[in-house]
């Protein structure tokens, strides 16, 4: 998945909503065009990252 521009407040939960179907999948994002994340944007990518290392069962 290729991201661009800013990663922020107003894009992480874009980016949250875009990767929820793919928590059983392994993602690679490629930030090379992103310009700037903020602690949203790193709260949004760290989600995914735990969800991933630590599935819940249920």
């Amino acid at each position: 998945m290729r991201l661009r521009g800013d990663l922020d407040a107003k894009s992480a939960p874009i980016l949250r909503s875009a990767l929820t179907p793919l928590l059983h999948r392994r993602v690679e994002l490629d930030l090379t065009e992103v310009g700037f994340i903020d602690s949203s944007g790193i709260s949004a990518l760290l989600v995914h990252f735990r969800h991933r290392a630590f599935p819940t069962s249920g």
